[in-house]
This record gives structure tokens, sequence and C-alpha cells, in this order.
């Protein structure tokens, strides 16, 4: 029987808590009748104590209460003389004071020491809890690191593929390389904050948005983002921050030589099944090249951004509407 831990608690409450606390005293009352000619005379509680400090380890403080007034009195009435009554003298006061005395203090401190024990076991198993949670985030740290050093090589692998083509733009390349990983830089940043998993998705990418416009001085352009409140677990929201810093920057880079009053529109909401969502990135722009298919490109960042939707369970789909739209449909996978 475990009398430390919270178990204790719902035996103190439960009605077998008090049956067993009685049943404890009737087996007393029977045990110091059986010993009454063995014992000499002024033992009236011999057996009682016993019967109060057992039910309070084992039932808390209530039924050890309600054993030792059961107590007190049957060994009032069937132990004190004059026996079989409950008449009251000065020497029976000074008993029944101090059997209540006693008690008392012995109901307290085992009371005292369980809620201590309580306390130091609730303490351990926060600790532990913690000491999982860091082991956890630890791992996690680790995994990511790991991808992310990954993403930076793929990224110069497939930079240098462009270099060895054309070795006049290696300038260029490396450039585009580093604006890239600098950007990714800050949504890892920003995603890796503490607070971020309780920061919805439209709030992510809102302040994603802000903070490319400022790098990128396209303070110029509205960027809107209209998303439900929905979270994503942090890998599935790190991919759906970068598939779309990377639309958004596309259409920075060159969707509005010459239009007046640019715009972006970023929308995520349920696709015709509850189980998927859709991301819209619409912009206003000059759209795509007549002919072109960004299926088939060899730019990097469509194949970027085809990489990240395949990693949400997807394929990024291109259309000329009124300027540049990209759709993506992926699993409605929320945490």
């Amino acid at each position: 029987m475990n009398v430390w831990g919270k178990g204790g608690d719902v035996r103190t409450n439960s009605a077998l808590s008090y049956a067993v606390a009685i049943l404890a005293v009737v087996a007393a009352t029977f045990a110091r009748q059986a010993l009454q000619s063995v014992l000499p005379q002024g033992f009236p509680y011999l057996t009682y104590f016993p019967v109060v400090i057992m039910v309070a380890f084992a039932y808390g403080a209530r039924p050890a209460t309600l054993a030792a007034v059961l107590s007190g009195l049957c060994a009032w009435y069937f132990f004190i003389p004059p026996v079989w009554s409950f008449e009251i003298d000065l020497e029976v006061a000074v008993a029944l004071a101090f059997y209540v005395l006693i008690v008392g203090m012995d109901i307290l401190l085992i009371d005292a020491l369980q809620k201590t024990a309580r306390l130091v076991n609730d303490e351990r198993l926060k600790t532990a809890s913690l000491l999982d949670q860091q082991t956890l985030l630890f791992q996690e740290l680790q995994h990511r690191v790991a991808n992310n050093m990954q993403f930076a090589a793929s990224l110069l692998r497939m930079q240098s593929k462009t270099v060895r083509n054309d070795p006049a733009s290696a300038v260029e390349a490396l450039s585009a390389a580093r604006h890239r990983l600098e950007q990714f830089s800050r949504v890892h940043r920003r995603l890796y904050d503490p607070q971020a998993f309780e920061i919805p998705v439209g709030d992510h990418l809102r302040r994603m948005c802000a903070d490319l416009s400022e790098a990128t001085d396209s303070g110029h352009v509205t960027i809107d983002v209209d998303a439900p409140n929905i979270r994503l677990d942090m890998s599935r929201l790190t991919t759906l921050s970068m598939l779309t810093l990377e639309l958004v920057s596309n259409s920075l880079k060159h969707a509005f030589e010459g239009i007046e009053n640019p715009r972006i529109d970023i929308t995520i909401a349920h696709a015709d099944s509850a189980a998927s969502y859709e991301l819209l990135v619409v912009d206003n722009g000059r759209g795509l090249p007549d002919g072109f298919d960004p299926g088939a490109s060899s730019r990097l960042g469509f194949r970027i951004i085809q990489g990240f939707g395949k990693q949400l369970g997807g394929t990024v789909v291109f259309e000329n509407e009124g300027g540049a739209r990209a759709r993506l449909v992926f699993p409605a996978v929320t945490r």
C-alpha cells in the first residue's frame, strides 16, 4: 500500500477508508477485552493507539480522526472505571485529555509527514519531466542543426551546378546563396523562440514577411496574410515558412517592375477535404512568361520551391491569373 503518493488522497475521501477505520476500532476493542486479564489496571488505550497510527498512515487524517474519536469513546465506556458508563470525574478527565493530546499529536505529525512526502514526490516528478523535456529539446536541436547544415550544403551544391554551366555567374550565384541562407536563418531564429509554439501560423508568416520586406527594402509592396488559427508541428511549420519565403522572394525580385500598387496575397485555408490545407501565394505582377513551365525549369528557386512542397506532401502548381499564382495542397497534420 502506497501511503506516500497521491493515492492516499483518494482513500482519505472514500467510504472504504472510514469503514476500515471503524472495523479497526472494533478489532482493537475485542483485542483489549481479550487482554483484560493479563494487563494491569490503567492501560485503557493500549490497543487503540496503534489503530489510530496505522489508519493515519494508511488513509490520512480524517479517517484517523474518526478512529481516534471512536477509540476514545470505547476506552472510556468499556475500560475506564466506572466501566459501562460515560461518567466523568477529574481522574477520567485527565486520562481523556492525555489521550486526546497523544492521538492529536500523532495524527498531526503523520499528516504533516505525508504532505511533505507528497510535495517531495511531486517535485521529483516535475524534475523528471523537465529533464525529459530538456532531453527531447536537445535531441530536436541536434536534428534541426543537422537538417539545416544539410540544407545549406544542398543549396550550395545546386548553386555550384549553375556556376559550372556559367562560370561568369559565380559572384551572382554566391550572392543569391548568401541571401537565401540569411533569410532562412531569420526564419529559424524566429521559429525556435520558446514562445513560437504558441503563435498561430498566420502570425508567423506575417512576421516573416515583414522581416523580408525590411531586408529587401520592399516596403512599397503590400503583403497580406490570411490564415486560420492553426498550429503546425515545428518541422512542418519551418518547411511551410521557407516555402512561402521563397515564393514571396521570387515575386519581390521579378514580378513588379513597372507595376503600380504591387501586392502579394498569402492565403491558407481548408482545401476541398477538411484533412488538407491549401496555400495560395498570389501577386498582381507581370505573371510568368508565356510557355514557361516552372516544373521543368532548371532555375534554382523553382527547384527549392518544389522540394519544400514535396516535404509537405504536395506539389506546387503555378498559374497566370492577373499575375503569378502558386498553389499547394498539403495534409492538415496539426499538433
